[in-house]
């Protein structure tokens, strides 16, 4: 029976290797036995795996990865793609930026708590650049990657569900102010796109999980009682305004924190693979004109 490994990586607790399999789910040829189920198989999975590399490893059954694009962005790099951050967890790109004063050098941005180092791409785990606290700023929450190679940023942003098999992307024309009672969206890679939600509060200062202060956060609330505002993991993503009957969007922050927990009801999530999803009903962003201003960067509206 054959068992093709499709995904590996430091265990989150860094206690060993995280391995992902794909058992071959045939019936044996000319019989009628079932293949072993992955209860059966993961223990013989971790004991052969963890003799060979020498170090614990801990396997989980976990279907081949499709090449989706938030999942597995490429040049130019777009806000809204899954990240696999320093740490190994997923964040989400935000916005594609550039820095006049730095000989036009390309960013994509991402939150600062998210961490400075190498940035992968959260499923097909290519290199995609690299976070320097230099090009961040910690009161904003918000760090830029350095995509690898001199390659370019994009203007767009992903859109539709976390596991959106299409290429579906929206342009970003511009950036706006936020007022109580606008209605925003967030599209960041882990919980997908969620719209019909409202902003509540704006300019305020908040502490992060991370302990940092935001000099100014924004508050939005999901209106939608069938939805979600946001999931754990959807940090650094994209939170825009519709504009252009649909077309385009305008870029209005990036999501720092989340708050008024919330049941998932079956909802899954990019890295529920490794985690229980975890839903929330409200958010925090950091206005993205706070963030423009205070770094020297100016937004993507078209690819280079």
């Amino acid at each position: 029976m054959a068992l093709p490994i499709n995904s590996i990586g430091p265990s989150l607790d860094g206690s060993g290797l995280d391995l992902g399999y794909e058992a071959d789910d045939e019936r044996m040829p000319g019989t009628l036995v079932a293949p072993p189920s992955a209860e059966e198989l993961t223990p013989q999975v971790e004991a052969i795996a963890s003799a060979v590399a020498g170090v614990e490893v801990r396997a989980h059954h976990q279907a081949t990865v499709v090449d989706l694009t938030r999942g597995a962005d490429h040049e130019p790099w777009y806000g809204g793609a899954g990240v696999q951050t320093p740490g190994g967890t997923i964040c989400s790109t935000g916005f594609g930026v550039y820095k006049p004063a730095d000989m036009y050098k390309s960013l994509v941005t991402t939150a600062w708590h998210c961490g400075a180092g190498s940035y992968n791409t959260w499923y097909s785990r290519q290199y995609m650049g690299y976070a320097n606290e230099g090009d961040g700023n910690a009161a904003d929450d918000t760090i830029g990657i350095v995509p690898r190679d001199t390659q370019k940023s994009g203007g767009y942003i992903y859109g539709g569900p976390w596991n959106d098999s299409t290429d579906y992307a929206m342009q970003v024309s511009g950036s706006g102010g936020n007022n109580v009672g606008d209605y925003v969206c967030q599209s960041a890679a882990n919980s997908g796109g969620h719209c019909n939600i409202r902003i509540a509060q704006v300019d305020r200062q908040i502490l992060g999980p991370n302990g940092v202060w935001r000099k100014f956060a924004d508050e939005a609330v999901q209106t939608d009682p069938n939805e979600i505002a946001a999931a754990n993991g959807d940090s650094g993503g994209p939170v825009v305004a519709i504009v252009d009957n649909g077309n385009k969007v305008q870029a209005r922050g990036t999501v720092t924190s989340l708050e008024k927990e919330q049941e998932c009801a079956g909802r899954t999530t990019s890295d529920g693979g490794y985690r229980t999803p975890w839903c929330f009903h409200g958010m925090w962003y950091v206005p993205i004109s706070q963030t423009l201003a205070d770094m020297g960067w100016v937004l993507r509206t078209d690819n280079p």
